[in-house]
């Protein structure tokens, strides 16, 4: 699960993403990662 949680001038977002193994969270695929990057990089949405 991923939401965006901001959005910043420069066209970057910052995502909270869960279930996702990263260096932010140890690569724990339980935990919290977070993590900003340009806004057209991520490669699939789901909006609800």
């Amino acid at each position: 699960m991923a939401y965006v949680a901001a959005v910043g001038d420069d066209g970057t977002v910052t995502l909270h993403e869960y279930g996702c193994g990263s260096a932010y969270n140890d690569f724990r695929p339980d935990s919290l990662s977070i993590r900003t990057t340009s806004a057209s990089d991520p490669s699939r949405c789901l909006r609800f």
